[in-house]
C-alpha cells in the first residue's frame, strides 16, 4: 500500500503496521514524498528556523517510522528523509514523475493561438510570449515573475543591440492556473503596465499543448519544487525552459537542456533574453530538451515504480537473518 500524504492519511499506515485494523492483511507500507514539509512549513506557517527544525524531527522521528519504505520523486524531496544522519539505505528510492509524451510536442504549436494571445496581452506579431503554468499559491515563489517582468526592460535597454541579435525587447507573461494569489497577481499587473495575462485554469489538456507549443520561453519560478511537472512538460513541446540552479527540477533539467538561472529577477531577466537573443541555441537545447522527456514518458516510469514496489514486497518478505 502506497501512501501520499504527511499529515493524516499516513496514520493509516501506522494502523495496518500494528494490525489494529481487524482483518485486514498487514501490506507492504511505501510512503510517497510528492513535496518536503519543510518546505509547506516556510511557505505557509513560518520561515523561522524552529520550525524547520521541528517539521525535520517530525519527519525523522514520527512520519518515517510509519512505513517500511519510501519513494521520493527527486533527490531533493529525499534530503528531507535523510537528514540529521539518519541512513535509510535500501529503504529509500528516488523515483521521478512522468509525462504524457504522445500528447505533447512542437507539433502542437498554433499560430492562430499564437497570434490572438499576442493580441489579447497588448502586444503585436513580434511580441515574444513568456509562460507560467502551475498552482498560484505560496510556496510556489511567484514574486519572482514579478521581478523577471520588472527587470526586463531594464536589462534589455543596457545591452548592447549586438547582444540581443533581434531579440524582442516587448515581452509579455501568460499565467496559465488558480489559486490563493490569484488576486495578487492581478493587482502587480497594474504595476507592470498590464504585461501580464492570466488565463486561468486550463482543465483541456489539448488546450494546453497546444499553449505550451506556442510561446517562447516557459519560466518556473519555485527553487524549492519537489519535482515540477509543468516544466518536464514544456520540454517535451520543445519550448525552451528558465529555471532555478535548485530543487527537483534537476532531475531532468541541466544546462545542456535549459537555461538554469539564480532566484532572483535579473538573473532570469538575463536567462530569458539569453534565449530570446540565440534561436539557434534555443532549438538545440529543446531537440535535446524533448529527448529528456521522452525518458519520463508515463509509461517508462510506471514500469520503474512497480519494479520497485516488487524490490520492496521481496524484501519486507525475505527471511531475516538473526
Amino acid at each position: 500500500m502506497e501512501v501520499c500524504d504527511k499529515y493524516s492519511l499516513c496514520w493509516l499506515a501506522g494502523a495496518l503496521r500494528r494490525g489494529w485494523i481487524p482483518r485486514v492483511p498487514r501490506p507492504t507500507l511505501v510512503g510517497l514524498s510528492c513535496e518536503r514539509m519543510d518546505d509547506n512549513v516556510h511557505a505557509y506557517i513560518t520561515p523561522m528556523p524552529f520550525a524547520m527544525h521541528l517539521a525535520s524531527r517530525y519527519i525523522q522521528n514520527v512520519y518515517m517510522p510509519l512505513f517500511d519504505f519510501h519513494i521520493a520523486v527527486s533527490r531533493y524531496v529525499s534530503s528531507e528523509l535523510t537528514s540529521d544522519g539518519h541512513a535509510m539505505g535500501d529503504r529509500i528510492k528516488v523515483r521521478p514523475m512522468g509525462v504524457q509524451i504522445e500528447n505533447l510536442g512542437p507539433h502542437r504549436r498554433d499560430p492562430e493561438l499564437r497570434a490572438r494571445l499576442q493580441k489579447e496581452s497588448g502586444g503585436n506579431g513580434s511580441t515574444a510570449l513568456l509562460l507560467y503554468a502551475g498552482r498560484l499559491s505560496p510556496e510556489k515563489n511567484l514574486s519572482l515573475l514579478v521581478d523577471l517582468m520588472q527587470n526586463l526592460p531594464k536589462l534589455a535597454k543596457s545591452k548592447p543591440p549586438a547582444d540581443l541579435s533581434g531579440a524582442s525587447h516587448d515581452c509579455r507573461l501568460l499565467i496559465a492556473g488558480s489559486g490563493s494569489l490569484e488576486d495578487w497577481l492581478r493587482k502587480q499587473n497594474h504595476r507592470l503596465g498590464g504585461r501580464l495575462r492570466l488565463l486561468g485554469r486550463l482543465d483541456n489538456r489539448a488546450e494546453l499543448a497546444r499553449l505550451l507549443a506556442s510561446v517562447d520561453v516557459f519560466v518556473h519560478p519555485n527553487p524549492r519544487e519537489p519535482f515540477g511537472i509543468g516544466p518536464l512538460e514544456a520540454m517535451a513541446s520543445g519550448t525552451p525552459l528558465v529555471a532555478p540552479g535548485a530543487g527537483g527540477v534537476l532531475e531532468y533539467a541541466d544546462p545542456r537542456c535549459a537555461w538554469l538561472a539564480a532566484p532572483e529577477g535579473n538573473a532570469f531577466a538575463g536567462a530569458v533574453l539569453e534565449v530570446l537573443s540565440n534561436p539557434a541555441a534555443a532549438r538545440a537545447k529543446a531537440e535535446r530538451a524533448r529527448l529528456v522527456a521522452e525518458r519520463h514518458d508515463w509509461p517508462v516510469v510506471a514500469e520503474q515504480f512497480f519494479a520497485t514496489y516488487e524490490v520492496f514486497h521481496a524484501a519486507r518478505l525475505a527471511p531475516r537473518a538473526t
